[in-house]
């Protein structure tokens, strides 16, 4: 179903979070970044997957504090 409605990315961990702020009627911003995409599962996709995450990580915090300076939290 995701892959028919072109969604690249899907995050369901984040959803328990949102749903407790929305109950207790607290705001929350929850930023997810992406360092690694596995293609196909193989036995080697966690080795790349681990080079790629330590590529990528510092690149990605970098960019999701920079948004974070942009929001206003009042």
């Amino acid at each position: 179903m995701l892959q028919k409605e072109r969604v690249l990315a899907a995050d369901w961990e984040s959803a328990s979070f949102a749903k407790v702020c929305e109950l207790n009627k607290v705001k929350c911003l929850i930023l997810r970044g992406v360092t690694d995409i596995p293609p196909v599962r193989k036995e080697a996709d966690v080795d790349i997957q681990e080079i790629d995450y330590k590529k990528n990580t510092k690149i990605v915090i970098k960019k999701l504090l920079s948004i974070v300076e942009q929001i206003s939290f009042l």
